[in-house]
Protein backbone atom coordinates (compact mmCIF):
# COMPACT_ATOMS: atom_id res chain seq x y z
CA UNK A 1 0.00 0.00 0.00
CA UNK A 2 1.38 3.98 -0.50
CA UNK A 3 4.07 4.34 1.91
CA UNK A 4 3.62 7.44 4.52
CA UNK A 5 6.10 9.61 2.18
CA UNK A 6 3.27 8.55 -0.62
CA UNK A 7 0.32 9.25 1.51
CA UNK A 8 1.73 12.95 2.05
CA UNK A 9 2.85 13.36 -1.67
CA UNK A 10 -0.79 13.08 -1.93
CA UNK A 11 -2.29 15.33 0.17
CA UNK A 12 0.06 18.25 -0.49
CA UNK A 13 -0.51 17.21 -5.00
CA UNK A 14 2.98 16.81 -5.16
CA UNK A 15 2.83 13.27 -6.70
CA UNK A 16 2.77 11.98 -9.92
CA UNK A 17 -0.08 10.89 -11.94
CA UNK A 18 0.51 7.37 -11.64
CA UNK A 19 -0.33 5.46 -8.64
CA UNK A 20 0.43 1.74 -7.95
CA UNK A 21 -1.76 0.87 -4.76
CA UNK A 22 -1.60 -2.85 -3.29
CA UNK A 23 -4.53 -4.10 -1.64
CA UNK A 24 -4.31 -7.08 1.07
CA UNK A 25 -6.07 -7.61 4.40
CA UNK A 26 -3.10 -5.12 6.15
CA UNK A 27 -3.74 -2.23 3.96
CA UNK A 28 -4.42 0.80 5.36
CA UNK A 29 -7.19 2.13 3.44
CA UNK A 30 -8.79 4.45 5.61
CA UNK A 31 -5.26 6.65 5.55
CA UNK A 32 -5.40 6.07 1.82
CA UNK A 33 -8.59 7.21 1.27
CA UNK A 34 -8.09 10.18 3.25
CA UNK A 35 -4.58 11.13 1.57
CA UNK A 36 -6.45 10.81 -2.06
CA UNK A 37 -9.75 12.69 -1.35
CA UNK A 38 -8.20 16.21 -2.21
CA UNK A 39 -5.28 15.35 -4.82
CA UNK A 40 -5.48 16.52 -8.07
CA UNK A 41 -2.60 15.14 -9.85
CA UNK A 42 -3.53 11.46 -9.87
CA UNK A 43 -5.04 10.42 -13.27
CA UNK A 44 -3.86 6.52 -13.59
CA UNK A 45 -4.25 4.11 -10.88
CA UNK A 46 -3.11 0.61 -11.00
CA UNK A 47 -4.65 -1.71 -8.08
CA UNK A 48 -3.31 -5.05 -7.24
CA UNK A 49 -5.30 -7.07 -5.66
CA UNK A 50 -3.64 -9.81 -3.09
CA UNK A 51 -6.36 -12.43 -2.63
CA UNK A 52 -6.58 -11.98 1.15
CA UNK A 53 -7.81 -8.46 0.49
CA UNK A 54 -11.61 -8.85 1.03
CA UNK A 55 -10.25 -9.91 4.87
CA UNK A 56 -11.04 -6.14 5.27
CA UNK A 57 -13.95 -4.42 6.06
CA UNK A 58 -15.77 -4.27 2.97
CA UNK A 59 -16.85 -0.45 4.63
CA UNK A 60 -13.42 0.17 4.40
CA UNK A 61 -12.36 -0.52 1.05
CA UNK A 62 -14.99 1.15 -0.48
CA UNK A 63 -13.98 4.12 1.10
CA UNK A 64 -10.86 3.85 -0.38
CA UNK A 65 -12.38 3.45 -4.02
CA UNK A 66 -14.46 6.04 -3.24
CA UNK A 67 -11.61 8.32 -2.99
CA UNK A 68 -10.37 6.77 -5.86
CA UNK A 69 -13.21 7.70 -7.98
CA UNK A 70 -13.00 10.89 -6.94
CA UNK A 71 -9.62 11.62 -8.75
CA UNK A 72 -9.60 13.53 -11.84
CA UNK A 73 -9.03 10.06 -13.19
CA UNK A 74 -8.25 8.63 -16.54
CA UNK A 75 -7.27 5.02 -16.25
CA UNK A 76 -8.08 2.28 -14.21
CA UNK A 77 -6.65 -0.87 -13.94
CA UNK A 78 -7.03 -3.66 -11.84
CA UNK A 79 -4.90 -6.71 -11.01
CA UNK A 80 -5.46 -9.75 -9.09
CA UNK A 81 -2.03 -11.74 -7.78
CA UNK A 82 -4.37 -14.83 -6.61
CA UNK A 83 -3.91 -18.29 -7.51
CA UNK A 84 -6.85 -18.68 -8.63
CA UNK A 85 -9.97 -15.89 -9.62
CA UNK A 86 -9.81 -13.22 -6.10
CA UNK A 87 -13.86 -11.98 -6.27
CA UNK A 88 -13.79 -8.42 -6.42
CA UNK A 89 -17.34 -6.69 -5.54
CA UNK A 90 -18.59 -4.72 -8.54
CA UNK A 91 -19.71 -2.41 -6.02
CA UNK A 92 -16.71 -1.36 -5.68
CA UNK A 93 -16.55 -0.06 -9.47
CA UNK A 94 -19.83 1.74 -9.00
CA UNK A 95 -18.26 3.96 -5.81
CA UNK A 96 -15.33 5.02 -8.67
CA UNK A 97 -17.81 5.37 -11.74
CA UNK A 98 -20.27 7.13 -10.28
CA UNK A 99 -17.89 9.99 -10.07
CA UNK A 100 -15.57 9.71 -12.15
CA UNK A 101 -16.29 11.33 -15.09
CA UNK A 102 -13.17 11.90 -16.94
CA UNK A 103 -12.35 7.97 -16.82
CA UNK A 104 -10.86 6.68 -20.21
CA UNK A 105 -9.88 3.22 -19.49
CA UNK A 106 -11.15 0.34 -17.46
CA UNK A 107 -8.90 -2.66 -17.93
CA UNK A 108 -9.34 -5.86 -14.91
CA UNK A 109 -7.02 -9.01 -15.09
CA UNK A 110 -7.93 -12.13 -13.92
CA UNK A 111 -10.81 -10.91 -11.45
CA UNK A 112 -14.01 -12.53 -10.78
CA UNK A 113 -16.81 -9.94 -10.39
CA UNK A 114 -19.04 -10.53 -7.33
CA UNK A 115 -22.21 -9.28 -6.14
CA UNK A 116 -26.19 -9.20 -5.54
CA UNK A 117 -28.13 -8.63 -8.59
CA UNK A 118 -29.22 -5.31 -7.12
CA UNK A 119 -25.55 -4.42 -7.26
CA UNK A 120 -25.01 -5.42 -10.92
CA UNK A 121 -28.27 -3.74 -11.98
CA UNK A 122 -26.81 -0.16 -9.83
CA UNK A 123 -23.35 -1.33 -12.04
CA UNK A 124 -24.72 -0.80 -15.35
CA UNK A 125 -26.56 2.11 -14.55
CA UNK A 126 -23.86 4.16 -13.63
CA UNK A 127 -21.53 2.84 -16.44
CA UNK A 128 -24.21 3.43 -19.27
CA UNK A 129 -23.93 6.52 -21.10
CA UNK A 130 -20.72 7.07 -19.36
CA UNK A 131 -19.34 10.31 -21.71
CA UNK A 132 -15.81 9.62 -21.34
CA UNK A 133 -15.21 5.80 -21.20
CA UNK A 134 -13.02 4.78 -24.31
CA UNK A 135 -11.35 1.52 -23.18
CA UNK A 136 -13.47 -1.34 -21.67
CA UNK A 137 -11.34 -4.50 -21.01
CA UNK A 138 -12.27 -8.04 -18.85
CA UNK A 139 -9.13 -10.00 -19.68
CA UNK A 140 -8.98 -13.56 -18.59
CA UNK A 141 -12.09 -12.41 -16.45
CA UNK A 142 -15.26 -14.22 -15.32
CA UNK A 143 -18.43 -13.57 -14.28
CA UNK A 144 -20.82 -15.15 -11.49
CA UNK A 145 -23.33 -17.86 -12.66
CA UNK A 146 -25.83 -16.26 -10.60
CA UNK A 147 -25.61 -13.19 -12.69
CA UNK A 148 -25.33 -14.84 -16.24
CA UNK A 149 -28.16 -17.15 -14.85
CA UNK A 150 -30.62 -13.91 -14.57
CA UNK A 151 -29.05 -10.88 -16.54
CA UNK A 152 -26.83 -12.80 -19.34
CA UNK A 153 -24.44 -11.20 -21.17
CA UNK A 154 -26.53 -9.39 -24.02
CA UNK A 155 -28.24 -7.11 -21.66
CA UNK A 156 -24.68 -5.79 -20.47
CA UNK A 157 -23.93 -5.90 -24.14
CA UNK A 158 -26.44 -3.51 -24.31
CA UNK A 159 -25.25 -1.19 -21.55
CA UNK A 160 -21.64 -1.39 -23.16
CA UNK A 161 -23.38 0.05 -26.53
CA UNK A 162 -24.65 3.11 -24.89
CA UNK A 163 -21.31 4.55 -24.38
CA UNK A 164 -20.71 7.23 -26.96
CA UNK A 165 -16.63 7.38 -26.93
CA UNK A 166 -16.37 3.85 -26.66
CA UNK A 167 -13.27 2.60 -29.39
CA UNK A 168 -11.92 -0.85 -27.81
CA UNK A 169 -13.80 -3.52 -26.01
CA UNK A 170 -11.92 -7.01 -24.77
CA UNK A 171 -13.48 -9.62 -23.62
CA UNK A 172 -11.66 -12.33 -22.85
CA UNK A 173 -12.72 -15.27 -20.87
CA UNK A 174 -10.57 -17.76 -19.59
CA UNK A 175 -12.96 -20.47 -20.45
CA UNK A 176 -15.15 -21.24 -22.39
CA UNK A 177 -18.88 -20.08 -20.80
CA UNK A 178 -16.31 -17.86 -17.71
CA UNK A 179 -18.24 -14.75 -19.36
CA UNK A 180 -21.32 -16.13 -20.59
CA UNK A 181 -22.92 -16.45 -23.79
CA UNK A 182 -22.98 -14.27 -26.62
CA UNK A 183 -25.95 -14.16 -29.02
CA UNK A 184 -25.81 -13.25 -32.72
CA UNK A 185 -27.88 -10.28 -31.85
CA UNK A 186 -25.14 -9.19 -29.28
CA UNK A 187 -22.31 -9.90 -32.16
CA UNK A 188 -24.36 -7.45 -34.68
CA UNK A 189 -24.86 -4.69 -31.77
CA UNK A 190 -21.29 -4.97 -30.31
CA UNK A 191 -19.62 -4.81 -33.73
CA UNK A 192 -22.51 -2.22 -35.21
CA UNK A 193 -21.21 0.53 -31.88
CA UNK A 194 -20.75 3.50 -33.92
CA UNK A 195 -16.95 4.75 -33.13
CA UNK A 196 -16.05 1.25 -31.88
CA UNK A 197 -12.21 0.68 -33.93
CA UNK A 198 -11.35 -2.37 -32.24
CA UNK A 199 -13.27 -5.56 -30.39
CA UNK A 200 -11.80 -9.18 -29.33
CA UNK A 201 -14.17 -11.75 -28.71
CA UNK A 202 -12.06 -14.65 -26.53
CA UNK A 203 -13.33 -18.15 -25.41
CA UNK A 204 -17.10 -17.38 -26.75
CA UNK A 205 -18.85 -20.34 -28.34
CA UNK A 206 -19.64 -18.64 -31.86
CA UNK A 207 -20.49 -20.38 -34.92
CA UNK A 208 -21.72 -19.50 -38.28
CA UNK A 209 -24.34 -17.42 -37.42
CA UNK A 210 -22.18 -14.89 -35.29
CA UNK A 211 -19.23 -14.45 -38.07
CA UNK A 212 -22.77 -13.66 -40.30
CA UNK A 213 -23.69 -11.45 -37.49
CA UNK A 214 -20.34 -9.59 -38.11
CA UNK A 215 -20.13 -9.73 -41.59
CA UNK A 216 -23.40 -7.19 -41.65
CA UNK A 217 -22.51 -4.81 -39.11
CA UNK A 218 -19.24 -4.58 -40.48
CA UNK A 219 -20.84 -3.20 -43.69
CA UNK A 220 -22.35 -0.23 -42.14
CA UNK A 221 -19.03 0.25 -39.36
CA UNK A 222 -16.12 1.50 -41.09
CA UNK A 223 -14.14 2.34 -38.21
CA UNK A 224 -13.98 -1.07 -36.61
CA UNK A 225 -10.56 -1.70 -38.16
CA UNK A 226 -9.31 -4.55 -35.86
CA UNK A 227 -10.87 -7.60 -34.85
CA UNK A 228 -9.56 -10.89 -32.56
CA UNK A 229 -12.12 -13.31 -32.07
CA UNK A 230 -11.54 -17.06 -31.28
CA UNK A 231 -14.00 -20.14 -32.93
CA UNK A 232 -13.87 -23.51 -33.35
CA UNK A 233 -12.95 -24.67 -37.21
CA UNK A 234 -15.79 -26.67 -37.24
CA UNK A 235 -18.22 -23.95 -36.69
CA UNK A 236 -16.98 -21.06 -38.38
CA UNK A 237 -16.56 -21.86 -41.89
CA UNK A 238 -17.67 -18.70 -43.04
CA UNK A 239 -15.08 -16.54 -41.50
CA UNK A 240 -12.80 -17.20 -44.55
CA UNK A 241 -15.62 -15.17 -47.07
CA UNK A 242 -15.89 -12.39 -44.67
CA UNK A 243 -11.98 -12.00 -44.25
CA UNK A 244 -12.02 -12.32 -48.70
CA UNK A 245 -14.54 -9.71 -48.87
CA UNK A 246 -14.13 -7.47 -45.99
CA UNK A 247 -12.14 -4.09 -47.08
CA UNK A 248 -12.41 -1.98 -43.86
CA UNK A 249 -10.47 -4.83 -41.11
CA UNK A 250 -6.80 -4.20 -41.31
CA UNK A 251 -5.76 -5.92 -38.23
CA UNK A 252 -6.93 -9.32 -37.45
CA UNK A 253 -6.38 -12.13 -34.97
CA UNK A 254 -7.74 -15.47 -35.35
CA UNK A 255 -7.51 -17.75 -31.79
CA UNK A 256 -8.09 -21.33 -32.19
CA UNK A 257 -7.62 -24.40 -29.28
CA UNK A 258 -8.25 -27.40 -32.03
CA UNK A 259 -7.27 -28.25 -34.95
CA UNK A 260 -9.15 -30.85 -36.59
CA UNK A 261 -7.55 -30.85 -40.37
CA UNK A 262 -5.68 -28.19 -42.54
CA UNK A 263 -9.21 -27.15 -44.08
CA UNK A 264 -10.29 -24.37 -42.42
CA UNK A 265 -6.73 -22.67 -42.12
CA UNK A 266 -6.47 -23.19 -45.71
CA UNK A 267 -9.28 -21.29 -46.54
CA UNK A 268 -8.52 -18.31 -44.36
CA UNK A 269 -5.26 -18.31 -46.14
CA UNK A 270 -7.41 -17.99 -49.65
CA UNK A 271 -9.76 -15.73 -47.86
CA UNK A 272 -6.17 -13.61 -47.38
CA UNK A 273 -5.44 -13.94 -50.94
CA UNK A 274 -8.17 -12.02 -52.35
CA UNK A 275 -7.95 -9.53 -49.56
CA UNK A 276 -6.90 -5.81 -49.95
CA UNK A 277 -7.37 -4.04 -46.34
CA UNK A 278 -5.77 -6.40 -43.83
CA UNK A 279 -2.50 -5.03 -43.16
CA UNK A 280 -1.42 -7.60 -40.66
CA UNK A 281 -2.54 -11.13 -39.88
CA UNK A 282 -2.08 -13.09 -36.30
CA UNK A 283 -3.36 -17.23 -35.69
CA UNK A 284 -3.05 -17.89 -32.33
CA UNK A 285 -3.44 -20.57 -29.42
CA UNK A 286 -2.84 -24.09 -29.56
CA UNK A 287 -2.75 -24.27 -33.02
CA UNK A 288 1.07 -23.50 -32.81
CA UNK A 289 3.61 -25.95 -34.21
CA UNK A 290 0.46 -28.04 -36.24
CA UNK A 291 0.34 -26.90 -39.49
CA UNK A 292 1.10 -28.81 -42.24
CA UNK A 293 4.04 -28.24 -44.76
CA UNK A 294 0.98 -28.05 -47.23
CA UNK A 295 -1.13 -25.48 -45.22
CA UNK A 296 2.47 -23.42 -44.76
CA UNK A 297 2.95 -23.40 -48.64
CA UNK A 298 -0.52 -22.12 -49.54
CA UNK A 299 0.08 -19.08 -46.82
CA UNK A 300 3.21 -18.46 -48.72
CA UNK A 301 1.89 -18.72 -51.74
CA UNK A 302 -1.15 -16.50 -50.86
CA UNK A 303 1.81 -13.82 -50.53
CA UNK A 304 2.38 -13.88 -54.12
CA UNK A 305 -1.03 -12.48 -54.77
CA UNK A 306 -1.40 -10.20 -52.01
CA UNK A 307 0.50 -6.83 -52.03
CA UNK A 308 -1.39 -5.47 -48.54
CA UNK A 309 -0.62 -7.60 -45.68
CA UNK A 310 2.56 -6.86 -44.24
CA UNK A 311 2.92 -8.93 -40.76
CA UNK A 312 1.96 -12.22 -40.84
CA UNK A 313 2.16 -14.33 -37.38
CA UNK A 314 1.76 -17.75 -38.21
CA UNK A 315 4.06 -20.82 -37.35
CA UNK A 316 6.41 -21.49 -40.28
CA UNK A 317 8.44 -24.43 -39.93
CA UNK A 318 9.00 -24.92 -43.36
CA UNK A 319 11.70 -23.18 -44.55
CA UNK A 320 10.84 -22.51 -48.27
CA UNK A 321 7.86 -21.09 -47.17
CA UNK A 322 9.46 -19.21 -44.31
CA UNK A 323 12.16 -17.65 -46.34
CA UNK A 324 9.33 -17.05 -49.41
CA UNK A 325 7.01 -15.63 -47.00
CA UNK A 326 9.58 -13.26 -45.81
CA UNK A 327 10.34 -11.95 -49.01
CA UNK A 328 7.11 -10.92 -50.04
CA UNK A 329 6.26 -9.37 -46.55
CA UNK A 330 9.33 -7.28 -47.04
CA UNK A 331 7.89 -6.15 -50.36
CA UNK A 332 4.92 -5.60 -48.94
CA UNK A 333 5.89 -3.30 -46.05
CA UNK A 334 7.83 -1.09 -48.49
CA UNK A 335 4.21 0.37 -48.84
CA UNK A 336 5.26 0.34 -53.01
CA UNK A 337 4.01 -3.26 -54.33
CA UNK A 338 0.93 -2.30 -55.22
CA UNK A 339 1.83 0.75 -56.86
CA UNK A 340 4.59 -0.90 -58.80
CA UNK A 341 2.20 -3.57 -59.98
CA UNK A 342 -0.56 -1.27 -60.97
CA UNK A 343 -0.99 -1.01 -64.74
CA UNK A 344 -2.09 2.86 -64.38
CA UNK A 345 0.34 3.90 -62.31
CA UNK A 346 2.54 6.74 -64.12
CA UNK A 347 5.93 6.58 -64.47
CA UNK A 348 6.85 9.74 -62.40
CA UNK A 349 5.16 7.38 -59.55
CA UNK A 350 7.30 4.76 -60.52
CA UNK A 351 10.52 6.65 -60.86
CA UNK A 352 9.89 7.53 -57.57
CA UNK A 353 8.96 4.20 -55.80
CA UNK A 354 12.35 2.81 -57.39
CA UNK A 355 13.75 5.52 -55.74
CA UNK A 356 12.19 5.19 -52.35
CA UNK A 357 13.42 1.33 -52.29
CA UNK A 358 17.04 1.72 -53.86
CA UNK A 359 19.07 0.91 -50.79
CA UNK A 360 17.48 -2.50 -50.92
CA UNK A 361 18.43 -4.73 -54.08
CA UNK A 362 15.75 -7.76 -53.13
CA UNK A 363 12.97 -5.30 -53.52
CA UNK A 364 14.54 -2.86 -56.19
CA UNK A 365 15.62 -6.11 -58.58
CA UNK A 366 11.76 -7.61 -58.00
CA UNK A 367 10.39 -4.18 -58.91
CA UNK A 368 12.62 -3.56 -62.16
CA UNK A 369 11.10 -7.13 -63.12
CA UNK A 370 8.10 -5.93 -62.98
CA UNK A 371 8.33 -3.18 -65.03
CA UNK A 372 11.46 -3.68 -66.89
CA UNK A 373 10.57 -1.42 -69.54
CA UNK A 374 11.77 1.38 -67.21
CA UNK A 375 15.58 0.19 -67.78
CA UNK A 376 15.30 0.90 -71.30
CA UNK A 377 13.74 4.52 -70.68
Amino acid sequence: MATTEERELLRANKHGPVLQLWLDKDSQHQHVASALRKNKTVTTVSVFVEEDFMESPLQDIAHLFRAIGCLPLQNLYIYSFGRNFDVFPIRLLIEVFSRAKKLEVLTMYFIELGGKKKHFDAFEAAIRGHPSLREFRLENCRLPDDYLNTHGLDQFVKTLGTLPKIEKIDLFATEMGYLGTLSKESMANLAGIKNLACLSLINFALGNDHITALSQALKGNTNLTELAISCDPKFCSALAPVIATNQTLNQVKVRMDSLDDDVFVQSIAGGLKDNKSITRFDLQGDVQNKLSVASQKIFADMLEKNSTLEYLEIPLTDQDSKMKAKYYLKLNQTGKRGLMENPGTSKKELVNALAYVGDDLDCLNHFLATKPTLVHD
